[in-house]
């Protein structure tokens, strides 16, 4: 039973939808009295449309509606069970409003559509999900470039960088150990006295890195930094004696030799072409090969031993014949987030006629 006033909706199936929607013109309809014509349309298999028509104007006012409007926004209610009063502002159904409302919707998903797609696309081979803060990363080629480090693809699927990812800047730790070379040969197979532990032998420098990218995948690292290298002699008994003209190598003095070693550090400058296979920064495989050069700052030995049960510890500040530069080749390996280094230097450790002819090298972890 339908009546003339009516302020709320009962519905026992979907197929009900209809008559809830209808009940949204009452409001234009300034609720039907007693004495409205009445129209029911019956349809489905319990389902009724009902118009209460207070003036004939009316009905040439309701072509103005767009019905399928109504029955959607009624049908999204109901499947949400919003039980809120039925009764709406039936403006917001005039066919203009809904046309319009569509029209920007469209133009909206055409712009954005556009604009991710004329120049880059974002290539998120990880799965990543990226959301919320991150839409920088959508920025094309005429923007001020994206925030993160991620690269990019263009329509032809070349890999493109923005300004801010061509032009990074970090510090990073060298990690390892250091050893040296005679005739290509390490010294230990020769039992020289001035071969040394690779346990022991520690090597770590301090670098400040500007990575500058170049085209495709090939960037440029340029860096500046500090370095130690630690040469721990396996004879522990091994002291350096500096004469007029040579270096030599003699046996200490004491009870009881615990550690003999040399210790130089070097301010150096390098610079790395690297090329990177990932799809985006610190994902792949990435592989750089380039050179370095230092300057000695300082170098020194220490010995420790015991003397008559007591122990003692020596430390002698010198330069020993080493030689005051040093340059070489740089290799890195990286793997993701992890890469590793070797350092060769093409030129000799000590001064050459004063000391063994020995090339250094170090080998260890990027952090």
């Amino acid at each position: 039973m339908v009546r003339n006033n009516i302020t709320t909706i009962g519905m026992k199936n979907l197929n009900s939808i209809i008559i809830a929607a209808t009940l949204l013109l009452t409001p234009l309809v300034n609720q039907a009295q007693s004495k409205a014509d009445t129209v029911i349309i019956n349809f489905g298999s319990s389902s009724k449309m009902v118009f209460f028509i207070n003036e004939k104007g009316d009905l040439e006012a309701l072509k103005s509606y767009d019905l399928n409007a109504l029955v959607s926004d009624m049908k999204d209610k109901i499947e949400a069970k919003d039980t809120t009063d039925a009764q709406e502002d039936g403006t917001k159904y005039l066919k203009d409003s809904t046309a319009l409302a569509q029209q920007n919707e469209n133009e909206l998903s055409e712009n954005s559509s556009e604009s991710n797609s004329d120049n880059y696309s974002y290539d998120n081979d990880q799965n990543e999900d990226y959301s919320d803060d991150d839409d920088d990363r959508w920025r094309n080629q005429d923007s001020d470039g994206w925030r993160d480090n991620n690269r990019w693809r263009d329509r032809d699927n070349n890999i493109v960088f923005s300004n801010k990812l061509g032009n990074n800047h970090y510090i990073n730790f060298d990690l390892g150990m250091n050893n040296y070379l005679e005739d290509g040969e390490s010294p230990s197979s020769n039992n020289a006295p001035y071969a040394v532990k690779p346990w022991g032998s520690w090597y770590f420098a301090i670098n400040s890195i500007h990575k500058n990218h170049i085209a495709g995948r090939l960037s440029l690292e340029s860096g500046f930094g500090v370095s130690w290298y630690n040469f721990k002699f396996e004879d522990a008994s091994l002291r350096l004696n500096k004469t007029d003209t040579d270096l030599q190598f003699v046996n200490g003095i004491g009870d009881s030799f615990k550690k003999s070693k040399l210790t130089a550090s070097f301010l150096n400058v390098s610079l790395v072409p690297v090329f990177d296979f990932g799809s985006r920064e610190n994902k792949g495989i990435r592989i750089g090969i380039g050179g370095y050069g230092g300057y000695r700052l300082g170098s020194r030995t220490k010995y420790v031993y015991k003397q008559d049960g007591n122990r003692e510890k020596d430390k002698d500040r010198g330069n020993f014949y080493l030689n005051n530069w040093r340059y070489g080749v740089r290799l890195q390996l990286g793997l993701k987030g992890t890469d590793l280094f070797i350092n060769y230097d093409v030129n000799e450790l000590f001064n050459t006629g004063r000391a063994p002819e020995l090339n250094a090298f170090s080998f260890g972890i990027t952090l």
